[in-house]
């Protein structure tokens, strides 16, 4: 005896419910290694166990898939960022940044930061049209960060190291000389404009 059409038809939405649910990163049947629940947090003491106990690569991967399966918890994507830069791991370190651009678009320090991984990642592509690419997205972070705290120094450091990528040496040293006017003890742009006078002279 078939079903009742209704039952049916109530079975396929909840299903399709279930689906947009998943996808949203709402409801979680996927388990990080370690058979670690989510959304429960409880797995972040064992990843920083891990990196306790030396295994820093290990961990990046635990954090990589955490910040992907688990979209609510901001540390996942704090700790990637963090623990990826150190290691020199820009594609889990720009993971990390723009999981917590998205959940945070307005923090202009963080897309300053976001800017300056850009960068890097750029100066490392080999394909010119992803190099490209990512410096127009670090263009975009840099500029607004300093939309967003036009007095936030490390907006204009990560828009004149922008600059610099893009080949435009005398708006780069115009950017880090204002980043400099607002806090001298800038690294980023004392950095930055040793770099483009360095250039300048060769």
């Amino acid at each position: 005896m078939s079903a009742h059409p209704s039952y049916a038809w109530a079975g396929r939405i909840s299903v399709a419910v279930y689906a947009v649910l998943f996808a949203a990163g709402l409801v979680y049947t996927v388990r990080v290694d370690h058979s670690l629940p989510l959304p429960s947090h409880n797995y972040m003491i064992e990843i920083k166990s891990l990196m306790d106990d030396g295994f820093v690569a290990q961990a990046i991967d635990e954090l990589r898939a955490a910040t992907l399966l688990d979209q609510l918890n901001p540390q996942a994507a704090e700790l990637l960022a963090d623990v990826a830069e150190q290691q020199g791991d820009l594609p889990a370190a720009l993971l990390g940044l723009r999981r917590q651009v998205r959940r945070d678009p307005e923090d202009a320090p963080l897309r300053a930061r976001l800017a300056n991984t850009l960068v890097r990642v750029a100066s490392v592509k080999n394909n010119v049209g992803a190099e490209q690419h990512h410096l127009q997205l670090a263009l975009t972070n840099a500029q607004t960060a300093i939309m967003l705290d036009p007095l936030d120094a490390a907006g204009h450091a990560a828009l004149g190291n922008t600059y610099m990528a893009l080949g435009q040496r005398a708006e780069a040293v115009d950017q880090y000389r204002e980043a400099l006017a607002l806090d001298p003890d800038s690294a980023e742009a004392r950095r930055g404009l040793g770099r483009a006078r360095v250039e300048e002279g060769s």
